[in-house]
């Protein structure tokens, strides 16, 4: 009869185990309470499995094994009430890796000791005695379970009187879900003690008692800690958050608020009654429009007290498509707008003065190219330009390599500020005759370069022949001394052919012959000289 009525109350406590197990896995995301339940369920489903298998057999052996085996549900049953404890106790409690791996130190070694139990039988011993109910054969432990109990005990004991500490500064809400905690857990461990201590030899019945109390535990975290912490937590946060709430009712009355808003609201406000009840919200925060919609709301220099405010403003539903008045958040955002007002001005500055560096990149960038005396492009600008005009290759253009006529006697005879008065102004005629995307440059000295694109040679020539010919017809005025200047040049012409060096030695040649058959003339390399027209 006590062999049917065991079968009977195991079988009923994995199925339970086993339902608790599933359930509270499946709300494991809510609560560390609640997976801490997974654990006890889980292992209770291997201890009344196991337990079962023992009342099944008459043979001892067999009896042996299976109490052997149901330590690894045990040593989980005894982690999850560890773990339930620390989490009914502190709701921000989370298992920390390192609690992990010392938790996990003592159910690895009963493992270690259960798998190796047919060896030296220091756990379970081989032999069985028989117990009182029935002739069921009831195994006789080794000195290693002892070790085991006394630790899973000490475990016990430091969790309950953790609890039980707890629970005496606990507020009432959370003082019933602690005394739940210890209603469920404490009978399954007294069970378990007297078991252990009887001088019977009897069949532990502990696992049904930890599987319906973990039923039972699932169900008063899942219905009574949500039902009784929640709207205490609301309380609580509510009092604790930093920014004025305030309840208004249809009539735009004060009807609930939260410290932060009495405060507040005596800031603004120096005459207020000692109640914020019934006081008319206008008298807060002036006219503010309240609709049946949400909205958001800036108020500057409330009260001309120089507090800037942001209220949002959210309508209480009746839950039938009315509703009751409205809920205020209202935030002083004196502070914020003053930092935004002044990191505003200081971006402007600092706009300010990017743009002042970006003009004086440019302007050195523009002068890094340019000549210092004349302020036309200088040498460098020109090579950088005939590098990329000869290596695109999509026009063709004439390069004029002009020389000004005897500028060494000009210096030596009226000096070198004349001899720049003169640069300057063959420097002036020359930009003058430039077209848009023509190019003129100071080579060096008394030496211009001209690149005229579109222009053949020939073209170009007629160009350059009428700007020489004004040159020589406007001498410089020095004083009450007339000055005459005239130049030299040479031409060539680029039609996909040719180094930037070898245009400019092909010049050069040019105004060499130029300057060899009297100066003051124009001179076609002899390459140019074959060159059909460009086109315009």
């Amino acid at each position: 009869m006590w062999r049917h009525a065991l079968v009977l109350l195991f079988g009923l406590s994995a199925l339970v185990a086993l339902a608790v197990a599933v359930e509270s896995w499946r709300r494991r995301s809510q609560t560390a309470a609640i997976r801490a339940v997974v654990l006890i369920g889980g292992g209770t489903v291997v201890w009344a499995v196991a337990d079962l298998c023992g009342v099944l057999t008459t043979d001892p052996a067999l009896t042996v094994l299976a109490k052997a085996a149901i330590f690894p549900g045990v040593c989980a049953v005894t982690v999850g009430v560890y773990c339930l404890c620390r989490a009914v106790v502190d709701r921000g409690w989370r298992v920390s890796y390192r609690a992990v791996a010392l938790l996990s130190i003592e159910p690895a070694l009963v493992l270690l000791a259960v798998g190796t139990n047919p060896w030296h039988h220091l756990f379970v011993q081989a032999d069985a005695r028989v117990g009182a109910m029935d002739g069921l054969p009831v195994p006789v432990f080794g000195p290693m379970f002892y070790v085991h109990a006394v630790y899973s005990n000490i475990l016990l004991v430091v969790s309950l009187v953790r609890l039980i500490a707890a629970r005496r500064q606990a507020p009432l809400a959370h003082r019933r879900v602690l005394g739940l905690v210890l209603t469920v857990v404490i009978p399954p461990a007294l069970i378990n003690a007297a078991v252990n201590l009887s001088p019977v030899p009897i069949v532990d019945p502990t696992v049904v008692a930890f599987s319906f109390s973990a039923a039972l535990l699932l169900w008063g975290l899942v219905r009574r800690l949500f039902a009784d912490l929640v709207p205490v937590a609301h309380a609580r946060i509510l009092n604790t958050i930093e920014d004025a709430v305030t309840v208004v009712d249809l009539g735009g009355r004060v009807l609930d608020f939260n410290p932060a808003a009495e405060h507040l609201a005596r800031r603004l406000v120096t005459e207020l009654p000692d109640s914020l009840v019934g006081v008319p919200v206008a008298m807060l925060l002036g006219h503010l429009t309240l609709t049946d919609t949400s909205a958001e709301h800036d108020i500057v220099n409330a009260h001309h007290r120089g507090i800037d405010l942001n209220v949002r403003v959210s309508v209480l539903d009746d839950g039938r498509g009315g509703h009751l008045g409205w809920t205020l958040v209202v935030r002083d955002t004196t502070e914020v707008n003053r930092q935004r007002a002044a990191l505003e001005a200081a971006n402007e500055q600092l706009r300010g003065q990017l743009h002042t560096i970006e003009l004086l990149r440019a302007d050195l960038a523009e002068q890094a190219v340019r000549d210092t005396l004349t302020g036309l492009h200088n040498r460098r600008y020109l090579m950088a330009a005939l590098h990329r005009e000869v290596s695109l290759q999509h026009r063709g253009f004439t390069l004029v390599l002009i020389d000004i006529d005897h500028f060494k006697r000009v210096n030596d005879t009226y000096g070198h500020a004349v001899g720049d008065e003169v640069l300057n102004h063959v420097a002036g005629m020359l930009a003058d005759e430039m077209r848009h995307d023509d190019i003129v440059s100071r080579h060096g000295g008394e030496e211009f370069v001209l690149l005229l694109f579109g222009a053949d040679p020939a073209r170009a020539r007629t160009r350059i022949e009428s700007l020489r010919e004004r040159l020589a017809a406007t001498p410089v005025l020095v004083g009450d001394t007339l000055v005459p200047v005239t130049f030299s040049a040479g031409l060539t012409g680029f039609t996909g052919v040719g180094t930037p060096n070898s245009l400019l030695a092909e010049a050069d040649e040019a105004l060499y012959r130029a300057k060899h058959n009297g100066r003051n003339r124009l001179e076609l390399a002899s390459s140019a000289a074959t060159l059909s027209p460009a086109a315009g």
